[in-house]
């Protein structure tokens, strides 16, 4: 996949300040196009001394980090005056243990107008592959623990269930069998009992998903006013690749309108009602009076339905087939039809 091409085909860089999480030695956006910084959990000597004895990265290359953040929230350590037009994270975002609180956070580091470019692994293709992708529930347990770093259960169902899997196996061959855990129960164990130590932080992949559960989570946020965004663009993961990539653009909407009480009396008058408030009277005349009930029951559903539709006006969800974006690629899939063809 094309990443910048990607996105600068939706998103123009020119004269816009890029905030990119994570970027070491290998940002997205080369210098000259945008006003670049970067985040990160250390500062540039700290990595260069982290990544010491790592062949992967290039410790020459390193970025200059304006803003170290490695706990809490981050829109903190930015400060309230510097706000930006793009924020970048490539295989970053998954490994936020608190990824709602992310989402809010970077809303409000942004300008109006402003979007967030993320790049993200597709549990099919990766050493994820036999974990279960994250859930709303999961999500929103984290987020209403203020999670601030990857909590026991998320360490050891990491290590427990991580493969060395091959992307283009697991393309182009419907039977491919992941092989055998990476780590296994033991390390798992130890190390997720090494997070319960206060200072501890052990660096996992927390939320899992697929281009589409990644789109129904977003949904799901959505229904309860906390993705304060709408899909701008999605590139699905294409074959032999493992990862795909959604462009968010920060969204000002006001959340879905509730139903008060003075609504309420004013339908029930709306379906019959007469007489007062507040005594049990309108009770009784729901009990006592099917007309009236029904009718009642009727013109909330209208009301309720006509706050839907105002809430959805604007709101830009992808479509996708989760037979194409969520379930293992099978013999038959049409992307893959074609490039055999061709290789042939």
């Amino acid at each position: 996949m094309d990443r910048l091409g990607f996105l600068t085909k939706h998103f123009s860089l020119a004269g816009k300040d890029v905030l990119e999480f994570g970027a070491l030695s290998s940002p997205l956006i080369p210098s000259g196009l945008a006003r670049l910084s970067y985040i990160d959990h250390l500062d540039t000597e700290g990595l260069r001394q982290k990544y010491l004895n790592d062949p992967a990265v290039d410790k020459e290359k390193l970025v200059h980090v304006s803003h170290v953040w490695n706990r809490g929230r981050f829109s903190s350590v930015i400060g309230d005056e510097i706000k930006y037009d793009l924020l970048v994270a490539c295989h970053v975002f998954e490994h936020f243990p608190n990824p709602i609180q992310w989402l809010l956070d970077a809303q409000d580091v942004l300008r109006p107008g402003g979007a967030v470019f993320l790049v993200l692994p597709d549990r099919r293709f990766t050493f994820d592959m036999m974990r279960r992708d994250s859930n709303l529930s999961d999500w929103m347990g984290w987020y209403l623990h203020s999670l601030s770093k990857p909590s026991a259960a998320m360490v050891y169902d990491h290590f427990a269930n991580v493969r060395n899997v091959s992307a283009h196996e697991a393309w182009y061959r419907p039977d491919y069998d992941a092989p055998a855990v990476m780590h296994g129960h033991a390390m798992a164990l130890e190390l997720a009992m090494s997070v319960l130590k206060p200072d501890n932080y052990v660096d996992v992949h927390c939320s899992v998903f697929t281009p589409y559960s990644f789109v129904g989570l977003c949904a799901a946020l959505d229904q309860v006013d906390l993705f304060p965004f709408r899909f701008a663009a999605i590139q699905p993961t294409e074959p032999d690749e493992l990862d795909f990539a959604v462009l968010l653009e920060r969204s000002d909407r006001s959340g879905r309108k509730q139903i008060d009480n003075e609504t309420l009396q004013s339908l029930a008058r709306s379906a019959g009602y007469q007489g007062a408030f507040g005594k049990g009277g309108f009770a009784a005349a729901l009990e006592t009076n099917p007309q009236i009930r029904q009718s009642y029951e009727d013109l909330i559903t209208d009301w309720n339905r006509e706050a839907d539709r105002e809430f959805n006006a604007g709101r830009s969800l992808p479509d996708l087939d989760p037979v194409l974006h969520h379930m293992r690629p099978t013999a038959g899939d049409p992307r893959l039809t074609r490039l055999i063809g061709r290789k042939r």
